[in-house]
């Protein structure tokens, strides 16, 4: 049915039509058991919700049959008839609320002005007129969606259909918008489209006759609070994000800036060092210390060479005191088994065993300290041998040859000048 495709299910209707119940329920407790009036009550949600709900007497009129047929499968109170002409016939004062939801758009405005007039008059004083009808202020609703069921007259700006309200001398009305996505207007990332169709897609005037000071107050906390999203709020916050989005983009482009200028002295302050450390190499200076520092590197290196050596020669001596050690340990235990045990000649044999390997042990380890001695007079004549090309390496460099006229003038004027003690 186009009603279940395009209005939506009997379940999320009612749970549409809940939001009306904190207008409703003062008035319950104002007229209790008043008859209500619902215009083109359709399948019957609403007053479904009012019997549930309140002890309101609940009636619905419509012009569609098979809408009627529904309602009575419920055993709910309705009759076939067009809205004006039910308000018509009914007495003055009579009606705690006249509702219409979805019908306001259905009608000429010139029947709809006076489907208001007789709803003012058939009303109980604080009784309550609900129009609800799809919102224009959503682009996508005013523009598409509006004109999908074919039935429909024109769409109705809100500020409008609040006039006619006013006009007919109701005491205050009060525009709610509905069903609009919640959080749209917090989202991070709202878009155009969202502004477009993210307007609360239906509304209702909320109308109220004069009555009594006593029982306008009872309704004072739902008038006095705002509902939906008009156009303006969401084009307002479209532009907040924007504005956000903007100085974003020009703070990380400041960032940005700052970093290629950081970039740049870095590359030049390298270039600086580079050139430096170019000029220098280049230089008569370097050139001319190139020897001694070639001759460092070499004494250096033979240095380290000497320390592995007598690391090595202190791990031969570890061993034997080890190798010693260990021998001797082993020797006690089968000594001291053997006692124990009274075999004497076991043990004669062990010390005689323990004679022998001892001047076995006293030969390696002569042969080990005459084998340390020599690494160790390797070493040293390694070490002799490596200074004395140092030096004759250093007496052939140009350093060494430059400065023999100032070492030749020392050396007179010590051997003529000073004197000797």
């Amino acid at each position: 049915m186009f009603e279940d495709k395009h209005r939506g299910s009997r379940e999320l209707i009612k749970s549409r039509l809940a939001f009306y119940l904190p207008f409703i329920k003062p008035l319950a407790e104002v007229y209790p058991d008043s008859p209500t009036m619902d215009l083109g009550c359709g399948r019957g949600e609403w007053l479904e919700m009012l019997s549930e709900q309140t002890n309101l007497d609940a009636h619905g009129v419509d012009m569609d049959s098979a809408m009627l047929a529904v309602c009575e499968q419920y055993t709910l109170q309705c009759k076939l008839q067009d809205a004006v002409s039910c308000l018509k016939a009914l007495k003055s004062n009579s009606q705690g609320i006249v509702s219409g939801f979805h019908i306001a758009e259905h009608i000429p405005f010139p029947q709809l002005q006076e489907l208001v007039q007789e709803a003012h008059r058939v009303l109980k004083p604080a009784g309550l007129l609900i129009l609800e009808t799809p919102n224009p202020e959503n682009i996508v609703v005013g523009t598409a969606e509006f004109y999908m069921d074919p039935t429909h007259q024109q769409p109705l700006p809100p500020n409008l259909l609040a006039f006619v309200a006013e006009y007919n001398n109701f005491k205050r009305t009060k525009i709610v918008r509905l069903q609009e996505t919640a959080d749209v207007m917090t989202s991070a990332r709202l878009s155009i489209l969202d502004v477009l169709k993210g307007v609360s897609p239906d509304y209702a005037i909320i109308a109220q006759k004069k009555g009594s000071k006593e029982a306008l107050e009872k309704f004072d906390e739902c008038f006095e609070k705002e509902y939906g999203y008009t156009l303006e709020m969401l084009a307002g916050q479209y532009d907040i994000k924007i504005r956000q989005l903007e100085e974003r983009t020009q703070s990380s482009e400041a960032r940005m800036l700052v970093s290629e200028a950081k970039i740049q002295a870095a590359e030049a302050k390298t270039q600086a060092l580079t050139d430096k450390l170019h000029t220098l190499q280049n230089s008569i200076s370097w050139q001319i210390t190139a020897p001694l520092r070639n001759t460092k590197s070499f004494l250096k290196n033979k240095l380290e060479q000497i320390q592995v050596s007598g690391s090595e020669n202190q791990q031969i001596a570890d061993m034997s005191e080890k190798k010693d050690s260990d021998l001797d340990n082993a020797e006690k235990k089968e000594a001291l088994e053997s006692l124990l045990e009274k075999d004497y000649e076991q043990t004669l044999e062990m010390l005689a065993k323990r004679n022998d390997q001892q001047r076995m042990l006293e030969k390696e380890q002569a042969a080990l300290k005459v084998q340390a001695v020599e690494v160790k007079m390797q070493a040293v004549e390694a070490k002799k041998q490596a200074t004395l090309d140092e030096i004759d390496h250093l007496q052939n460099t140009l350093s060494w040859k430059a400065t023999a006229p100032v070492r030749d003038g020392i050396d007179f004027l010590k051997n003529h000048f000073i004197k000797k003690p």
